[in-house]
């Protein structure tokens, strides 16, 4: 996924201060000087940031009778064990969430009204909500812009980790208004009663994972979810892991909540990844599957982490779905995408292959997924990258060795800071 340099640069050496200021603040660290503290950090967090990644590691093999939310379980220090979760989870996942606000705002996102109101279900400690925050800070020009004096909702079960949510929230945006809702949420229920609000945005991160709901019964809540609780043109956003079984899991939630929409008649629509409601290729292979990938520059903190433990988050990958309550698709939803006859997603990054040769794989609503050579010149001397779009490509040949041979645009990055293109 591309997004600005100036984004990427979003969690450099002031967020670290800013993060630390705020976690003295709520009584997590002693004095700021501890987030910078390998003696501190490896003593007393880096045990329980090994704890939680042993348990995601058990969880990702689909291990028997897990729980999901057991990494909230009670252990010797529950305030660190936030605070681990905190570092090493809830921040990078901040940025995923950011990044795709960034997607859907470079595409030329049309709804020019702001995002006055957003819920995060299962939120912990608010890392979705978080990320929209941090997606429209530093002066960048998201589309949908955040309201001035914004509208958050949490529901969360660990009435602990809420309150960091909801604390962290305030901190990076002081006039944003945060209610939160201690309470499970039962996937195969409604996931909000009947008389709850609607919302501009609505962010389901790294959650749906958790459950153990088949993904038939997932599909008719979030369809019923997204109709009764997200207002006109309002988005709601999936984010999973990017592993193969969750992804594929929600690749089958997808397809089941298209033949869902469809027979109620809903008036809703998969904007991204996905640039169409076609049978999704990836699941005709066991093997096979999708997700997204950004790069950024990694707080200082995160890197002492790294080191400590082994873990890289130097890029971040993930799985997720942006569903719009309209009847417009993407290619009437985006700006970039207008009029095109037809559009090729790269679903893969494009590989040189000698001399002026690439290779790529792309996926759209007419061809499915297909494995795509072309040269230098017919791609305009871009380097591509997983995401980028190709409006009006001329493909042909089988879906294994398959040829472009010309194509009417490549959809450009768009710096929100200057507005201008970028290679």
């Amino acid at each position: 996924m591309r997004i600005s340099e100036a984004f990427s640069r979003s969690f450099e050496d002031e967020f670290d201060t800013r993060l630390a200021e705020f976690l003295v603040e709520q009584k997590y660290l002693s004095n700021v000087e501890d987030l910078r503290s390998r003696r501190y950090v490896a003593r007393s967090i880096i045990p329980h940031i090994k704890t939680l990644s042993d348990h995601f590691n058990r969880m990702n093999s689909d291990a028997p009778g897990l729980d999901g939310t057991a990494y909230w379980a009670e252990s010797s220090n529950d305030a660190n064990r936030r605070l681990a979760y905190f570092l090493a989870y809830a921040i990078p996942n901040a940025f995923k969430v950011a990044s795709i606000l960034h997607e859907i705002s470079r595409l030329g996102f049309k709804n020019k009204g702001s995002i006055q109101s957003v819920i995060e279900l299962g939120a912990g400690p608010a890392a979705g909500a978080a990320g929209v925050v941090l997606a429209h800070s530093r002066d960048l020009k998201i589309t949908p812009a955040l309201s001035l004096d914004p509208e958050f909702a949490l529901v969360e079960q660990r009435k602990s980790v809420l309150e960091l949510g909801s604390a962290f929230l305030q901190h990076l945006n002081p006039r944003a208004s945060v209610r939160t809702f201690p309470r499970r949420i039962a996937f195969d229920q409604p996931w909000l009663p009947k008389a709850a609000p609607k919302f501009d945005l609505a962010i389901a991160s790294f959650v749906l994972n958790e459950s153990s709901v088949s993904p038939d019964t997932l599909a008719s809540r979030t369809a019923e979810f997204v109709e009764n609780h997200i207002t006109e043109n309002g988005l709601l956003l999936i984010v999973e892991p990017a592993l193969r079984e969750q992804s594929r899991r929600m690749l089958t939630l997808r397809q089941k909540w298209i033949e869902r929409v469809e027979l109620n008649g809903y008036a809703q629509r998969i904007l991204l990844p996905c640039l169409g409601h076609q049978s999704c290729p990836a699941l005709a292979k066991e093997e096979d599957w999708c997700h997204e990938d950004v790069s950024w520059w990694r707080p200082k903190y995160l890197r002492m982490i790294e080191e400590l433990t082994g873990l890289d988050r130097k890029s971040l990958p993930f799985s997720y779905l942006v569903i719009s309550k309209s009847a417009l698709g993407a290619a009437q939803s985006f700006t970039s995408l207008e009029g095109a006859k037809t559009l090729h997603r790269l679903v893969s990054p494009a590989k040189s292959m000698g001399g002026s040769a690439l290779e790529f794989f792309t996926c759209s609503s007419e061809d499915g997924k297909r494995r795509v050579r072309a040269t230098k010149g017919t791609v305009q001397g871009r380097f591509m990258q997983r995401g980028d779009v190709l409006i009006n490509a001329e493909v042909h040949g089988a879906p294994e060795s398959s040829q472009l041979d010309q194509l009417s645009a490549i959809v450009p990055l768009i710096d929100p800071m200057t507005d201008a293109p970028v290679d």
